[in-house]
């Protein structure tokens, strides 16, 4: 799925900007053609259009050239299907579609994209090597929020195109401890919970959030009582830190839940990157947990 991540995006694409399935799916195919993965290893450029030569990059696992692709097959498609009468719609819209925007994309869309990928991942090195633990702390002390607004999927492109250039990432480490600062949060919150029902629903939301899914617990316990929310963003902030004074790494690209520790062992063999995301997650954890319980309530309306 991963080597393949072009024809997924295209599908999800597809439906996000109300095109055709099929003719998205050509769209990445395109990408994918054999002369052009089999270009990419020998470095020719066997492709050219008009006297015009294609550039070659690897689209394989890459993010931002098939979206793009698929966004200028939606404008083109809508633009001829206005024009083409019905009776040859079937035919000619498709064909023509497919005839204007596969050269386009190869030759302009998909390359930006790919520029655009590797300039996002340079940037967000020079970021982290230039804030270092600071970088992390921001990130994690702000990831509830993040999340709070559904604005955490956007990180996602740029922790596949570290996964694909570096052959690791260094974001999904801070969302690991951000799941688990919720966790801990939900945990620290039902301690100190009279109501039975309340209480059963934060230990709940506290366990799903321990396997990857943050939302129930940052909804139904951090937002409505305030103080697990912030004892989740100071507790997310220190393990976000904590990831980069570590250099903890995550090598594939998956849920940040407590099934996802895997993925972090150092394809090397070296114990020590597995080592290191057990201590960040834990004392991520203890730290939300224990604030938590210590705030609980202590800031409410009288």
């Amino acid at each position: 799925p991963f080597y393949f991540l072009p024809f997924l995006l295209a599908m999800s694409t597809a439906d996000k900007f109300r095109v055709n399935r099929s003719l998205a799916l050509c769209v990445a195919g395109s990408l994918m053609y054999p002369t052009i993965v089999n270009a990419v290893g020998t470095g020719e450029t066997p492709l050219a259009l008009f006297g015009f030569t294609v550039p070659i990059f690897s689209y394989a696992d890459s993010v931002f050239p098939v979206i793009f692709g698929v966004i200028g097959l939606s404008f083109v498609y809508r633009a001829i299907d206005k024009v083409v009468p019905d009776l040859f719609k079937l035919v000619v819209v498709p064909a023509l579609s497919l005839a204007i925007v596969i050269p386009v994309n190869l030759f302009v869309l998909a390359p930006i994209g790919a520029w655009c990928g590797l300039g996002l991942a340079n940037g967000i090195v020079w970021l982290f090597s230039t804030l270092g633990p600071v970088a992390g702390f921001l990130l994690g002390f702000f990831m509830p929020l993040i999340v709070l607004f559904g604005m955490h999927q956007s990180t996602s492109p740029i922790q596949i195109s570290n996964i694909a250039t570096l052959g690791y990432d260094y974001l999904l480490p801070i969302s690991f401890c951000h799941n688990l600062a919720e966790s801990g949060a939900s945990f620290g919150a039902a301690l100190r919970m009279t109501d039975e029902k309340l209480k059963s629903a934060a230990m709940t939301c506290a366990f799903s959030a321990f396997m990857g899914i943050s939302e129930p617990a940052l909804f139904t316990v951090q937002v409505p009582n305030r103080t697990p929310l912030i004892a989740a963003m100071i507790a997310d902030g220190i393990g976000g830190a904590l990831t980069v004074v570590l250099g903890a790494k995550c090598f594939g690209f998956v849920m940040p839940g407590i099934t996802s520790l895997p993925v972090y062992a150092d394809p090397s063999g070296n114990p020590m990157n597995l080592i290191m995301i057990v201590v960040c997650i834990a004392l991520t954890w203890v730290i939300s947990a224990t604030l938590s319980f210590a705030l609980y309530g202590r800031f409410d309306k009288k």
